[in-house]
């Protein structure tokens, strides 16, 4: 009968703590999480219309780390894990690519949470790299034509200019690497 109580009181045990766990978000000690949207919206859009635009010669990688793209060029090993540190965790709207995987270039979409000094600081930073950033509102989504105009124009050797087959294009600003 003991045995029976003693079995009793463990499973109450086991279940309360369950339940307490499942109140604080936490399973058995571990974060719990919820499936999130990979893309906004605009976003969604404005990837569905890079690829249309580009086509085969091109390739468009959503959400990238900017980790993933460039590597710090710190001699000192300490400086160069904090210069990687700052950037790793920054995630860069769409890199495209040419068929090859080199990178042509980013393309970074601002709505109104934007902050143009931060921009202008994260623009920097791919450009002394050599990684050229176009930057459109999510306002005003650019067209087919558009899209292409800008990449001839931060690569004409990826992208000639009968390609293009239009004039003019609604990129906010362009930051070219030097």
């Amino acid at each position: 009968m003991e045995f029976s109580l003693v079995i009793a009181l463990i499973f109450v045990v086991v279940i309360a703590m369950a339940i307490a766990n499942a109140r604080i978000g936490r399973r058995f000690g571990r974060p719990t999480y919820s499936k999130s949207r990979f893309l906004t919206q605009p976003e969604a859009q404005l990837y569905r219309r890079l690829k249309s635009a580009l086509g085969e010669g091109f390739e468009v990688f959503a959400q990238v780390s900017m980790g993933a793209i460039m590597e710090p060029q710190s001699r000192d090993k300490q400086t160069r894990r904090a210069d990687f540190n700052r950037i790793c965790a920054k995630r860069i709207d769409f890199i495209i690519t040419d068929n090859a995987l080199d990178i042509v270039c980013i393309v970074e979409l601002d709505d109104r949470s934007h902050n143009i000094e931060k921009d202008a600081e994260r623009d920097a930073l791919t450009a002394s790299a050599g990684i050229p950033t176009i930057r459109w509102m999510a306002r005003a989504l650019p067209g087919p034509k558009d899209i292409r105009r800008a990449i001839h124009e931060l690569a004409p050797h990826v992208m000639s200019e009968d390609q293009v087959q239009t004039s003019g294009w609604q990129a906010r600003r362009i930051a070219k690497a030097t």
